[in-house]
């Protein structure tokens, strides 16, 4: 443990989640004591199911959290470079997101596809399975 969290007594610490610590942070910057709803936007967390989470809501306090939702889920064509390279996360969501009726066709998303390269374009359209 590095830094701020560091330097408090280990009586003034609590573990929480990536998410959960974004949702508290806001919620004590405006003097919220909960139970609050927070969503954090900012990117991919471990979720405490071991998949990644990004952009639910959770009902929270400083020391816990429920989540209530979630996203649908879906791959990140070539696993970490998504993370950089967000156009690829929005293609995973077209063509490997959960699917509730027809597969997405390839003409809907091809102004994305035009503003990618052709090689990440390949990769997110190979359709790989939601997780």
């Amino acid at each position: 443990m590095t830094g701020t969290a560091a330097r408090r007594p280990a009586e003034r610490r609590v573990a929480v989640r990536h998410h959960h610590a974004h949702v508290a942070a806001v919620a004590a910057e405006h003097g919220l004591t909960g139970p609050f709803i927070g969503v954090a936007h900012d990117g991919l967390g471990l979720g405490d199911d071991g998949t990644f989470w990004g952009g639910e809501p959770l009902l929270a306090d400083h020391r816990g959290y429920r989540r209530l939702g979630r996203f649908s889920r879906a791959p990140m064509p070539g696993g970490e470079a998504a993370v950089r390279r967000p156009a690829r996360m929005a293609l995973g969501h077209v063509f490997g997101g959960e699917c509730f009726a027809l597969p997405t066709p390839v003409s809907l998303a091809a102004e994305l596809l035009s503003r990618v390269p052709r090689r990440e374009a390949a990769v997110a359209a190979a359709r790989p399975a939601a997780g």
